[in-house]
């Protein structure tokens, strides 16, 4: 799904002709995504169609993400229903932590889902094995099932159990981790044969780059890990095109090396120490790689 194939509605429609036209195109493009912005303060009103209640119209549609923004959280997604074949999912913003998800589980075919908050262990079920990207704020591996088709997981907060990775997704090509505090070993990761791209972001209990057996390591992203100090594993990593790391603690001396002997396309860094900063831009030019995080993951 290219990710400017999109329609956003923010304030409602005003006609139900424009939303049937609209779930006829979709019928023709099915990779069309909307994005529908929700404010459960306000209601439909003399023909206009608001949250929701747009999706009566838009049995065709197949991706949708929802972002509430208001005073009042969103009590149901239960309009849903009205989706024939749903393929992805998003839900952010101000919603019920408790929020009823059942309507999710009978789509086999999901292909994506991502929530901003946490979700209940009895809510697991709608984690299905067709699943191809998962971004949840936490994730329990223990009630999760094996999923060799999940190929990118993305995690906001925390994993528990997380020796149970490699068993329960062993074909993951993309893995990001935010903050994991009570994490401190991250061997955990060293088995998945078929990872190619891993971000931490502000996660302070890593201090060393993991030693991966994957051998077709891509990307490398470490922002804001400012207990990282060991970057020695990095030169093994003979497929790495594009590594970013800003406020760690690593000598700038490994940071030089890496620059000198990698042949990087990109090596975005950023020092506490602006000095150093401002050498690295002198680095990037010398040595002719992108010193820029824009289209790091692209």
């Amino acid at each position: 799904m290219k990710e400017n194939n999109t329609i956003t509605i923010e304030k409602g429609v005003s006609a139900a002709d424009v939303l049937n036209k609209l779930n006829e195109i979709l019928n023709d493009i099915s990779s069309i995504k909307l994005i529908l912005f929700c404010d459960p303060n306000k209601t439909n009103r003399d023909n206009l169609f608001r949250n929701l209640d747009v999706l009566q119209f838009l049995n065709n549609l197949k991706h949708i993400s929802i972002i509430v923004g208001s005073s009042t959280p969103l009590e149901s997604i239960d309009k849903i229903d009205y989706i024939k074949d749903l393929q992805s999912f998003s839900l952010g913003g101000f919603y019920n932590k408790k929020i009823n998800l059942n309507v999710l589980k009978k789509h086999n075919n999901l292909k994506e889902l991502s929530f901003e908050h946490s979700i209940n262990k009895k809510d697991y079920s709608i984690i299905k094995d067709s699943l191809v990207k998962i971004k949840l704020k936490d994730i329990n591996l223990e009630y999760v099932s094996k999923n060799t088709n999940l190929k990118e997981l993305v995690i906001l907060d925390n994993v528990q159990n997380e020796h149970l990775l490699t068993q329960k997704y062993p074909s993951l090509k993309t893995i990001k981790l935010s903050f994991c505090k009570k994490i401190a070993d991250f061997s955990f990761l060293n088995e998945l044969l078929d990872l190619e791209n891993i971000s931490f972001n502000r996660v302070n209990t890593i201090t060393e780059v993991p030693s991966l057996k994957s051998k077709i390591i891509k990307r490398l992203e470490f922002l804001n890990c400012k207990n990282l100090q060991n970057i020695h594993n990095i030169v093994s990593y003979k497929k790495l095109e594009k590594l970013a790391i800003t406020d760690a603690n690593i000598e700038f001396g490994e940071i030089k090396k890496i620059a000198k002997n990698m042949l990087l396309d990109t090596f975005y860094f950023r020092s506490k120490d602006n000095s150093e900063t401002n050498e690295f831009e002198s680095l990037a030019l010398k040595y002719q790689f992108q010193n820029s995080h824009a289209g790091f993951w692209k």
